[in-house]
């Protein structure tokens, strides 16, 4: 995903990437000022039609399940994915 403020940035290291020709980049318009990159998903048009009701599921969530997993490569260079629980997420709100 791509912000507005960052788009010029990005746009100067995109070729260092090697990204394939599928792989799918977000833009997150900010001001409205810079139009979305041709193939890019704009997540403003794209959200914009999905519903602002919680979903019937929303009583089904519990403090000890996941809300994220984030990958990084760790201290030992391997690849790990720590799941991020909703009670961390009600910590981090505050």
């Amino acid at each position: 995903m791509i912000g507005e403020e960052l788009l010029q940035a990005f746009e100067e290291i995109k070729d260092d990437l090697q990204l394939a020709a599928d792989d799918k980049l977000y833009f997150q318009p900010e001001n409205g000022e810079v139009a979305s990159p041709p193939g890019d998903i704009n997540l403003a048009d794209v959200l914009g039609n999905e519903p602002t009701h919680n979903p019937a599921t929303t009583g089904d969530i519990m403090l000890g399940d996941p809300f994220a997993y984030v990958f990084t490569s760790g201290a030992t260079s391997l690849l790990s994915a720590p799941p991020f629980l909703r009670i961390l997420q009600i910590f981090l709100e505050d």
